[in-house]
């Protein structure tokens, strides 16, 4: 509006309700979904039936994905065209993924395994419904889930 190529009444027109999506880095529950959706889709339109490996699942959580959804989908689509095997794991990822992650200078493998630790934590407290239930499901201390609880922002 500010340069002249969109006219203001048109904005205010379509700003009835605005729609804040959050990035995908943000929304790392959503990437498995994302990346199944794409799996599937892509197996369907390439005739093939691949499926990708728990490491990369968790490669996929890890990653930033500055590209948001749009780079997961094309990640997802080259992986189905060129890797041979059925199974998709994170060694057939190609050279400019397959760096490690720098975010902050944690690397990719701790970076995982916290992401599995909030994933486990978070699925243990929507069946249990205090700190003691969790920790003894969890075979843990309560003081240790209640840490865990505060590092990982989870509120119950």
């Amino acid at each position: 509006m500010k340069d002249g190529t969109f006219r203001e009444d048109l904005y205010y027109r379509l700003n009835v309700l605005p729609i804040k999506i959050p990035p995908l880095r943000e929304r790392k529950n959503d990437i498995d979904w994302f990346a199944q959706h794409f799996m599937e889709q892509y197996s369907r339109k390439y005739r093939v039936e691949k499926t990708y490996s728990e490491d990369f699942k968790i490669w996929m959580r890890a990653y930033h994905w500055p590209g948001n959804i749009r780079e997961l989908a094309n990640l997802i689509q080259r992986l189905v065209i060129t890797v041979p095997d059925m199974m998709i794991d994170v060694r057939h990822l190609p050279a400019d993924y397959a760096k490690p992650v720098q975010d902050g200078g944690d690397n990719l493998l701790k970076k995982a395994a916290e992401n599995a630790e909030r994933e486990l934590l978070e699925r243990a407290f929507a069946e249990h419904k205090t700190t003691y239930e969790v920790a003894r499901a969890l075979n843990s201390s309560q003081a240790t889930v209640a840490r865990k609880m505060k590092n990982y922002g989870i509120n119950v």
